[in-house]
């Protein structure tokens, strides 16, 4: 079996290879690792379909839903996903198949030998399609964190998402606010940037996410990547990497 696998992040990559290594049933081999919606675009007009075709829902430069816009796609679909109730309500829905994030290996076996048994279960129809889009759009739109209620010390402080200047990973995940106070979250960057606006915050690569109202100076930099300078001084550099350049530039420029 011959799997296509459209994820953004490499420590979810890294994972679903591992478990396609330890399947002990059947034969299968990732034949392409692709991590934007534009990627998998310019690799499905030149390629066959693969047997499997896993995708992540949030990708650097939308929705993985857009890519069923411009290609006509047969093979069977899984998708993955970080646990939102409105998601997996939508998926139950409409039948459609997906993994939850971090994927166990019984999850990943069982998802395997269904593949097997029935691979047209695992296929999309365009009503299925139109339909999950709406909800995802409708669900994007209306489910976004407003505040943050977070503890330093013994205190609890109230920290509006307006107010964040950008969200970083130094060991742990570190929020800065526009007034240079820090807090530690307890979520992950993939949690964050499904609640954050996406008008509002960009995830630039694995461990930055950024307010636009934050960003002063975007420079290019080396390999055809952008530079991002914040009002203020930031603890990490904040780059952009080639890949997610064209989306960062639509972001920006609204």
């Amino acid at each position: 079996m011959k799997i296509v696998v459209v994820e953004d992040e490499i420590a979810a990559y890294n994972n679903i290879e591992r478990l396609v290594r330890n399947v002990k049933s059947e034969s299968l081999s990732i034949i392409a690792w692709l991590k934007s919606i534009e990627e998998a675009e310019k690799w499905f007009m030149l390629n066959g379909e693969p047997d499997l075709l896993l995708l992540d829902i949030h990708l650097s430069d939308g929705l993985v839903f857009e890519l069923f816009t411009n290609l006509e796609i047969n093979c069977p679909i899984v998708f993955t996903t970080a646990f939102d109730h409105y998601a997996i309500k939508a998926f139950d829905y409409n039948a459609l198949s997906y993994l939850l994030k971090p994927i166990s290996q019984t999850q990943f076996d069982d998802m395997i030998k269904k593949v097997f048994q029935n691979s047209s279960n695992y296929k999309i129809d365009n009503s299925l399609r139109r339909l999950i889009t709406q909800l995802d759009t409708y669900n994007s739109k209306n489910i976004l964190r407003e505040r943050f209620l977070l503890k330093k010390g013994e205190k609890y402080f109230v920290v509006k998402t307006s107010n964040i200047r950008y969200i970083y990973i130094d060991h742990s995940v570190i929020l800065e606010t526009l007034e240079g106070e820090r807090f530690i979250l307890g979520n992950t960057l993939d949690e964050l940037v499904n609640q954050l606006d996406p008008l509002k915050f960009f995830r630039c690569n694995r461990q930055v996410i950024v307010n636009v109202d934050a960003i002063t100076i975007v420079i290019p930099y080396f390999k055809n990547s952008l530079l991002l300078k914040l009002d203020t001084k930031t603890d990490c550099e904040i780059v952009v990497p080639k890949d997610k350049v064209r989306a960062f530039k639509l972001w920006m420029d609204r």
